[in-house]
């Protein structure tokens, strides 16, 4: 009898979504963004969770890729990311991990961002942000940073 090898490298391991949590309502610039598995990544957003039409679908070497526009108000968006590496026995020199979960967020661009904030935090009740104070309670880690013109600028 014949012995086969399989000899096609090792399957990158599966990228973990990390932002913004499942179903956020979202209102400006989106950044999605996933855990490092090295190699590069396969980045797909539709608005039907079969994905039959992509709105997004693209290569990239970055953990977070920023959609800023083309986006219709009020609309369910889906995600997932796939992580690849080069493997020159594999076919086409590409082996694929499998597909992170899917994610979706809905695009509302009439939300407050208080209510963003609310939602992507996951904090109840009221909150009030003014001038860099958050009143309530709630765990996250942001960049925060003045613009050119004077305003006050928070990256998840």
């Amino acid at each position: 009898y014949n012995t086969f090898v399989d000899n096609l490298g090792t399957p990158p391991s599966d990228p973990t979504p990390t932002w913004p949590p499942n179903n956020a309502k979202l209102n400006y610039n989106i950044v999605l963004q996933w855990s490092s598995t090295g190699g590069s990544y396969l980045l797909k957003v539709d608005d039907n969770p079969n994905f039959s039409s992509p709105v997004i679908s693209t290569v990239t070497a970055a953990t977070s890729y920023t959609i800023s526009g083309g986006l219709t108000s009020g609309q369910t968006y889906y995600w997932y990311v796939r992580a690849r590496s080069s493997c020159p026995s594999c076919p086409g020199g590409v082996c694929w991990g499998q597909s992170s979960q899917i994610l979706s967020f809905t695009f509302d661009a009439s939300a407050s961002d208080t209510s963003w904030y609310q939602n992507c935090l996951g904090i109840s009740g009221t909150t009030q942000l003014r001038e860099g104070t958050v009143s309530g309670s709630a765990t996250f880690q942001s960049e925060t940073g003045v613009t050119d013109d004077g305003k006050v600028s928070v990256q998840p």
